[in-house]
């Protein structure tokens, strides 16, 4: 049987947002989840939040478990060629794209706290794009022995991740920052010629101070 998916991306979120708020928080003093909007967040009124110190930013998209039943011993993942657009979209402004699976086999699993499995996602040549791969559902998600696809590097542990924003995050003042996140949404969010869709990223926003560096 194919496997499928149980939940949404947005349902995926309730569970990756604050898990990923959680582990940088701990290393930067402000960290600020956005779900952008050019006319909400990227608003006249949204550019002038005043914000004077530079800012990082990481672009987070949400992943369904994907299972044949209920209760399987380990669920698919899928990476769409449009992450790996938003990858590559990424590198240019300097935001790191992240991809977040939560580690649950049904719905009956699922709430805000359940474990969740990182992955870095790189620029990757194009034949390579739209892959998939398998986590057994005995591994705790930051130490799983997974094989990937080539531009996929996981599952991070907490460090690897805090890591990954400071050693790939460019510096940015605030409206550069929004225009920033504006091209990685674009580049993720772009059409399938024959299934249309696109995947919209949630970003975190992290203050950058002295007192928050690694």
């Amino acid at each position: 049987m194919t496997p499928t998916s149980f939940m949404s991306e947005h349902t995926a979120e309730y569970a990756l947002v604050p898990d990923l708020v959680g582990l940088l928080a701990e290393h930067f003093s402000t960290v600020i989840p956005l779900y952008f909007w050019a006319t909400r967040e990227g608003s006249r009124v949204g550019r002038g939040t005043r914000i004077d110190a530079p800012v990082r930013v990481v672009a987070a998209f949400a992943r369904r478990p994907k299972v044949s039943n209920p209760g399987d011993e380990k669920i698919l993942v899928k990476i769409n060629d449009a992450l790996f657009a938003a990858a590559q979209a990424g590198e240019e402004v300097g935001i790191p794209v992240l991809a977040g699976v939560p580690l649950v086999n049904s719905l009956a699993q699922f709430s805000m706290v359940v474990r969740c499995a990182w992955f870095h996602i790189t620029a990757a040549p194009q034949s390579w794009w739209d892959a998939e791969f398998w986590i057994p559902m005995s591994d705790d998600g930051a130490h799983s022995h997974v094989e990937l696809p080539h531009g996929v590097v996981g599952p991070l542990t907490g460090t690897h991740v805090v890591e990954a924003v400071d050693s790939q995050c460019r510096d940015l003042c605030w409206e550069e920052a929004l225009d920033s996140m504006r091209h990685v949404k674009i580049a993720g969010g772009h059409q399938h010629p024959i299934f249309g869709g696109g995947y919209r990223p949630f970003f975190l926003v992290m203050a950058q101070d002295n007192d928050s560096r690694i």
